[in-house]
Order: structure tokens, then sequence, then C-alpha cells
């Protein structure tokens, strides 16, 4: 299963303690700006949701949405810190699967 927009937005949240009134807000702080930008990564990443949907969702254009994703992919190559708490947020977003209710076996 595939994450949704909020359920990243919710894990990214929890992990840079923002709220998503910040994440879509016009606030450049070092830690709000990071969070955005590595929720956007995330959202084009691990979903199949356009670079306009992503950008709707945090309320960005898609220039924007495109520019965090080259800029979160170009700096997780130098920045050991950045990379883990992607990949931690990868695993958390992976294990959203096991959340699933399980599937009956006559529903299969």
């Amino acid at each position: 299963m595939t994450p949704t927009l909020p359920q990243i937005a919710a894990a990214v949240e929890r992990v840079y303690s923002v709220t998503l009134a910040q994440l879509r807000r016009l606030e450049k702080t070092e830690n709000v700006s990071e969070a955005r930008q590595v929720a956007m990564f995330l959202a084009r990443e691990r979903t199949t949701e356009t670079w306009e949907a992503i950008g709707t969702f945090f309320e960005r254009d898609r220039t924007t949405v495109h520019h965090a994703h080259r800029a979160i992919f170009e700096r997780k190559v130098e920045d050991r810190k950045l990379r883990q708490t992607i990949e931690a947020l990868a695993l958390a977003l992976d294990g959203l699967r096991h959340l699933s209710p399980p599937v009956a076996l006559g529903d299969a």
C-alpha cells in the first residue's frame, strides 16, 4: 500500500516537531523549510502523485516541489543525518502497510 500525502505529512510532522499548518505556511525557518522539503521529497519518491498534486497539498506550485526534490536528493548524498532521517521516515511509511487490516481469505 502506497502512503498517502497526509500520512507522509504526519510522519514528517512527528520527526520534525512541526504541524501541517507550518508545512503549508510561507514560514522559512530552517527546521520548517527542511521538514517541508523532506515531505515533498518523500511524497514524490513514495507515491504516484504528480508534482502538481503534491504542490496543491502543500500549497506550493509544481516548480517548488521539483526544487525541493532536487535539493533534498543532492543534500542527502553529503548529509548523513538528513539521509538517516529520510531512511527512518521511509521505513516508518513502509510500516504503515502492516497497520492495514488483514484481508479475509474469502476476500482475496
